[in-house]
């Protein structure tokens, strides 16, 4: 029955867009199109056949080759398009790189299941050529600005050891028990074939199932399929795997409210206060990774994950703003540089600017702790200003160094959303200048 339902494809009109030489057809338009968008890496999309024990042919359409999180954003947008709502019977949605599938049912006669895989090449063509049509411009403006975002695995572990105040240490066992985790689900995968590449996996419902599944196998102890020679067992059995998906589940929220915030700058084309009033949304933090959201203590924990999201995005949009360098000394060590507002985020006049791009600094840590206490200003000119307090009371060689030296110099202005004056005066008022 296999070999009928694959020659079906050359009996039907769908033929003229398909390469029928391969042993799996290759839809050729949309694997040439794919090709001129940044993070295609030779994707294609791709019709493939296998028989099944229980009789059935498993037949689909998914995308094969090239970055893991790439082929599922495009299954993504392209089962946008396969999904309508007069979408026949002979179509069943899939999840992943694979797009949809053939439901074959192998107790119908040979000429029933011959018109349903007929009428399923049939359909799924005629909405490919829809998606290239209509979404293809839209994907295509989509991946342009994804490509300019910081990739989730680079975003976690930049996060990991900025936030780490116990040291490099256990940012690096998080690292290394997800790399090991995955090494895990490739000699056992369970129910968890679609997080083989955790870092392609955004649903924070479906890394929470992966977290309790752990937890289930951490149980197990020399039982688990997943104890294995060439792995340490101490990672599974102590804890380690369950606590960087706990510290990877936090910092979703955060990476996927950056992306937003970050799409609507590179898209706006107003004024900066327009945009400032754009991105001044709440984030969203589900509450499913809360105990009880019902809770007073629910609630104050979900406001201070919000904060927590919010001053996230803030200090990834401020550092793009600066290209990442102190304005003060030009320092590029990330680690170490702060978005410092000029109007605090807890100060009644900050909180309804707290996403003004204006209103933020990139300084290196010193110079953060020393506008954050007031003991440095800027001058309408953005010029270093120093306080009575620095200039009366510090008289050590280093002070002299590092602040009486930078005295009356100009900060280094983005060329974008520089700071406004008006927020620097209020800064100003607030220290002894």
């Amino acid at each position: 029955m296999i070999d009928e339902i694959t020659k079906t494809l050359g009996q039907v009109a769908v033929s003229s867009q398909w390469d029928l030489s391969l042993g799996s057809p290759v839809r050729l338009d949309i694997t040439k199109s794919i090709q001129t968008l940044p993070t295609a890496q030779n994707a294609q999309l791709q019709l493939f056949t296998t028989p099944e024990a229980s009789g059935k042919v498993r037949c689909g359409l998914e995308v094969v080759y090239g970055d893991v999180s790439f082929r599922e954003r495009l299954a993504s947008s392209l089962r946008g398009c396969i999904e309508q709502p007069a979408i026949p019977s002979s179509v069943l949605v899939s999840s992943g790189a694979t797009i949809c599938r053939l439901n074959d049912d192998a107790s119908l006669n040979p000429e029933a299941r011959l018109n349903q895989a007929r009428e399923f090449y049939q359909y799924v063509d005629r909405q490919l050529t829809a998606w290239i049509d209509g979404e293809f411009p839209k994907f295509a403006k989509e991946e342009a600005d994804y490509s300019t975002m910081p990739k989730m695995e680079e975003a976690f572990e930049r996060h990991l050891y900025e936030t780490n105040t116990d040291g490099s240490g256990k940012a690096s066992s998080y690292l290394k028990a997800i790399e090991l985790l995955e090494q895990m689900l490739q000699i056992e995968p369970y129910e968890f074939s679609d997080c083989l590449n955790i870092w392609s996996v955004q649903s924070v419902e479906r890394l929470q199932q992966l977290r309790q599944w752990v937890l289930h196998e951490q149980r197990k102890g020399d039982k688990s399929p997943w104890v294995n020679d060439d792995i340490r067992p101490s990672y599974l059995s102590g804890g380690h795997c369950s606590a960087a998906l706990a510290q990877l589940l936090e910092f979703i929220p955060q990476y996927q409210h950056t992306q937003k915030i970050l799409k609507l700058i590179d898209s706006h084309e107003g004024d900066a206060n327009e945009l400032a009033q754009k991105l001044n949304f709440e984030p969203d933090y589900p509450d499913s990774l809360v105990h009880d959201p019902k809770s007073q203590d629910g609630k104050d924990r979900i406001r201070e994950c919000k904060t927590r999201v919010g001053q996230g995005a803030f200090r990834e949009m401020i550092l793009r703003n600066y290209n990442n360098r102190c304005c003060i000394t030009g320092l590029d060590i990330t680690t170490i540089n702060r978005a410092s507002h000029i109007i605090g985020w807890a100060e009644p006049k900050g909180r309804k600017i707290r996403m003004d791009q204006q209103n933020g600094l990139c300084l290196s840590a010193t110079y953060d702790a020393a506008f954050d206490k007031h003991l440095i200003s800027l001058d309408d000119n953005y010029r270093i200003i120093l306080s009575k307090e620095i200039r009366e009371h510090y008289t050590s060689d280093s002070v002299q160094t590092h602040f009486r030296a930078k005295e009356g110099l100009n900060i280094t202005l983005p060329s974008r959303f520089q700071p406004k004056l008006q927020y620097i005066e209020h800064h100003r008022g607030k220290g002894s200048f």
